[in-house]
């Protein structure tokens, strides 16, 4: 504790000084006053107080000076209690500073300086001796009360902390009751609330799924509806196509009936004129080939332009039939439609090899009943005779052509193998030509694009070949080029050759190829036959020069070439075969133009 303590005050009236000491006990202070005069006397007495409430009224401390001392205070703010025990040593110390102060007032002998000097600082030492005691006890007592107050205080405020611990405890419990009671209200007001939800949108979904079946029996009745008329359409055609050929069988029936009867008449009636007979018999072979030809070009001619609105009407129908099954038709209804496309296509193969079967051998049993009514066997021989010497005509003819076109170089290969004959014809030209060719057996011209195919050689740009698949039809086989160069605007013939035959079991057909094919001067290395087997697995290698795009159809379905399948004007595509091919190129109009197509056997 921090003191500030001195002379405090100075009484100069009769000379008489206050003098202060002060000493420190633990973390108190204490003060003493004292009281001399100039020159010493024995009278003198001592003061000491520890707090501003200890006077020396207060407890009986009597001066022997009639001036009254200033009372000196401590810094601090420190108080006491005195005890009984100190207040028998002020009681006694003040008992015999009055003895002494009586004593010096009767003898009034005068004593030395130093006697009263040592006797007031052995009262001093035995007053501050007592004092410490007093405040050793004293704070002893104050600390063990302290220690007392304080433990009890200690307690007490654990005791308060376990009450609030039980409280919170408590508190803690009832909140987690009511917490877990309101968690359980709302998690069952949920759950009733999304079974609500999930109620409704059942409900709901169950009459939208109930809706969309009646919307979906309603498109495929219109869709069986459809298929109907599709069916319908079909037979309507198939029954169109029966009545045609019936009617084409009629027609060549009754004109082969009148022609025997005309070549019965003739000859019953040239028989009686003998003169006359070979001229007649020359003009009636003449006229018989004439109509024959005739009548067998058109009926061909007839067939093609059938066969072409065929596939267009065919092309038409996939169209629509696509169109339809990409929203209503099934699976199972395309299958039903393809299956009937083929039906429909193989029975127009059919007939069309039947017809061409039928034209060959009734033309052989004209020829040969129109011979088996010469009785005459001059005129068998005249008739021979007439024959080689037209063959003949031919042939010089043959060698005059060949004589004025000089500068084309033929090359002549044959592949035959034991079912199928294929002629190859390489022309070597020194400018380029445009080339095409027909085919003649025993006089009658057969269908060009099936049985003829003149295209630029892909490995040789200044030749052309054209090659040659005759019918299954004895030989010998005549076969006429047709060319022109760019500088020329009509086609002459150019070639003349006569190809010798065997019999034929099985002709080869060329693929139809389209206008397209011709005027971008296309070429098609393979396949070479139109007809191709079904799920076989067929490698198409062309030349489309200049095209900007290619696309192959496969039955119904877009093959998707490749980066590497057509470059440079050049298409090379491997695929299993699932229906009829179509080859389309994409030219400067920007439009799908088709090429060539193959049938699916």
């Amino acid at each position: 504790m921090p003191t500030n303590i001195g002379l405090l005050a100075t009484d100069h009236d009769n000379k008489y000084y206050d003098i202060t000491h002060t000493f420190q006990i633990d973390s108190f202070t204490y003060h003493v006053l004292g009281l001399r005069k100039d020159r010493p006397t024995y009278g003198s007495t001592y003061y000491i107080f520890s707090c501003p409430d200890c006077t020396e009224e207060r407890y009986g401390i009597a001066r022997a000076t009639p001036r009254s001392l200033p009372v000196l205070r401590t810094s601090g703010n420190f108080e006491h209690r005195l005890t009984s025990e100190h207040r028998t040593i002020l009681k006694h110390h003040s008992s015999s500073t009055n003895q002494v102060h009586i004593t010096t007032s009767r003898t009034d002998r005068p004593h030395t300086s130093s006697a009263t000097r040592k006797k007031v600082e052995n009262g001093t030492i035995s007053i501050e001796q007592s004092i410490a005691k007093l405040l050793q006890t004293e704070h002893q007592t104050l600390v063990t009360s302290l220690r007392k107050a304080i433990k009890a205080d200690n307690e007490a405020l654990i005791r308060s902390i376990k009450n609030s611990s039980k409280k919170v405890e408590d508190e803690k419990q009832s909140a987690e009751q009511k917490l877990n009671e309101t968690l359980k209200n709302e998690r069952q007001s949920m759950l009733d609330s999304f079974r609500q939800e999930l109620e409704a949108k059942n409900t709901t979904l169950i009459q939208s799924i109930k809706t969309e079946e009646q919307v979906l029996i309603q498109e495929s009745a219109k869709s069986m509806i459809s298929k109907e008329e599709i069916v319908l359409l079909f037979e309507e055609q198939k029954r169109s196509l029966e009545s045609i050929y019936e009617k084409q069988n009629r027609t060549i029936d009754s004109s082969d009936d009148r022609f025997i009867q005309n070549v019965t008449e003739v000859t019953n009636t040239q028989q009686v004129l003998s003169t006359a007979l070979n001229h007649f018999q020359i003009t009636l072979i003449q006229t018989v080939e004439k109509e024959m030809q005739q009548t067998i070009s058109k009926i061909v001619e007839k067939f093609e332009s059938m066969t072409l609105e065929i596939t267009q009407l065919k092309q038409s129908l996939e169209q629509t039939t696509e169109k339809r099954s990409s929203t209503t038709i099934k699976r199972n209804d395309s299958d039903l439609l393809n299956h009937l496309f083929v039906e429909q296509k193989k029975f127009l193969i059919d007939t069309i090899e039947q017809q061409q079967k039928l034209w060959s051998e009734r033309l052989q049993l004209i020829v040969r009943s129109a011979l088996f009514e010469q009785k005459s066997s001059s005129v068998v021989t005249n008739t021979g005779n007439t024959s080689s010497s037209s063959s003949s005509t031919v042939k010089v003819k043959t060698q005059q052509e060949q004589t004025t076109d000089h500068l084309l170089h033929i090359n002549q290969t044959s592949s035959n193998s034991a079912d199928q004959h294929l002629f190859k014809l390489s022309i070597k030209s020194p400018e380029p030509v445009s080339v095409f060719a027909k085919l003649f057996i025993a006089g009658i011209e057969y269908p060009r694009k099936s049985h003829t195919l003149c295209q630029q050689d892909p490995s040789h740009s200044d030749e052309v070949t054209c090659y040659i698949a005759p019918p299954a039809v004895d030989g010998p086989y005549n076969v006429i080029v047709y060319a022109k160069t760019r500088t020329e605007t009509a086609y002459r013939a150019a070639i003349s050759m006569r190809i010798p035959g065997p019999n034929i079991t099985q002709s080869v057909f060329f693929p139809y190829t389209f206008p397209s094919f011709e005027m971008h001067q296309c070429i098609l290395i393979q396949p070479l036959q139109s007809f191709l087997r079904h799920n076989e697995h067929v490698l198409i290698q062309m030349v489309i020069p200049d095209a900007h795009a290619v696309k192959i159809y496969n039955g119904n379905d877009a093959v998707v070439l490749d980066d590497d399948d057509f470059t440079n004007g050049k298409l090379k595509k491997q695929l299993q075969v699932c229906g009829d091919v179509y080859v389309y190129g994409q030219w400067k109009n920007e439009t799908d133009s088709p090429i060539c197509f193959f049938y699916v056997i």
